[in-house]
């Protein structure tokens, strides 16, 4: 008997969910709905261009002061600039590090909803998770709060510092912090940065505590690169471009000597295992060889550290705390 009753109940799950898919205006106003709708497509680099309002009105199948109102809403937060004979042009640039961050987080939250509702929660309880989400990580505001200017940046500092501090961390874009400093809008009780993100905070009148933290080990404390011969495949997994970008600047000498010594971001590995076949040594962050160790299982030596190298800072924030 409970298994036919659990049975009806993912049967009725599953139509509520295509109820919600298929006639979302049940759950969400159309103006929301066509919001968060055209944000999802900019964010995932799928639209370059917004049609005409009369277009994208039959488009969507709603009135013409539906798509206006939107694109006004949306203009207001400077995701397009909307032109009368023009159209509508898409001005908000998200990195492709961004782009890959978002897409592979929808995919994530795809996959547990699917869990969830083969478990029996129906579409309201879905919804109801997702605003509960949504109000336990804006409680986290407030309190300490790291911001960087890069998305996984700022996932493997969050996860460092937590596993470092034992308390929860926010994380939070610099620029959004910035303005909300600018406006009077912050609520912190402590700033955690990078030495090269202090110089904005403290321009942009910082009102809280903030301690900025060494990041990354000297490569030279990583490798004993004497003793390496010099046409050894190494390779440095990192997470952004302005990473490989500033370790390119910082140790010239090392790119220079080692003729097979080659900086990857860790999107470029994931779209081309083939990068890293010839690799005799990598280094990278822990985060990323644990999320990914089936990926670079095949090499033979792996050096793997911290992005935070700075134990005098962390104490500092302990004391605060």
């Amino acid at each position: 008997m409970a298994f036919f009753l659990r049975h009806h109940r993912v049967l009725c799950a599953n139509l509520l969910m295509r109820k919600m898919a298929t006639h979302p205006d049940l759950f969400l106003t159309k103006n929301k709905r066509l919001y968060f709708e055209i944000i999802d497509q900019i964010i995932g680099a799928e639209v370059l261009q917004l049609p005409l309002t009369e277009e994208a009105a039959k488009l969507k199948q709603v009135n013409v002061n539906t798509i206006k109102n939107v694109y006004g809403a949306l203009a207001k937060q400077n995701y397009i600039e909307t032109k009368r004979k023009s159209g509508s042009r898409i001005i908000r640039n998200f990195s492709p590090e961004q782009v890959d961050a978002y897409r592979n987080a929808k995919q994530k939250v795809t996959t547990q909803l699917q869990t969830l509702n083969l478990a029996g929660f129906s579409a309201n309880e879905l919804i109801a998770l997702l605003m509960g989400s949504l109000v336990e990580y804006s409680s986290g505001d407030g309190r300490i709060i790291y911001t960087e200017k890069n998305f996984y940046e700022l996932e493997i500092g969050k996860q460092e510092l937590e596993l470092a501090l034992e308390v929860p961390v926010t994380p939070r874009y610099i620029d959004d912090v910035i303005e909300q400093l600018q406006t009077g809008q912050l609520k912190a009780d402590l700033i955690i940065t990078t030495f090269f993100c202090e110089k904005r905070l403290r321009d942009a009148g910082i009102n809280c505590p903030l301690i900025p933290l060494r990041i990354t080990p000297p490569m030279e404390q990583l490798l004993n690169f004497a003793l390496i011969p010099r046409d050894t495949e190494i390779t440095l997994a990192v997470i952004s471009e302005h990473i490989r970008e500033r370790i390119g600047q910082t140790y010239p000498n090392i790119v220079k000597d080692f003729t097979n010594f080659r900086i990857y971001t860790l999107g470029e590995i994931l779209n081309d295992s083939k990068l890293i076949k010839k690799t005799q040594i990598l280094l990278t962050f822990k985060q990323t060889y644990r999320e990914n160790e089936e990926l670079f299982q095949h090499i033979p030596k792996i050096v793997t550290y911290n992005r935070f190298h700075d134990e005098e800072g962390l104490n500092q924030i302990r004391s605060l705390i």
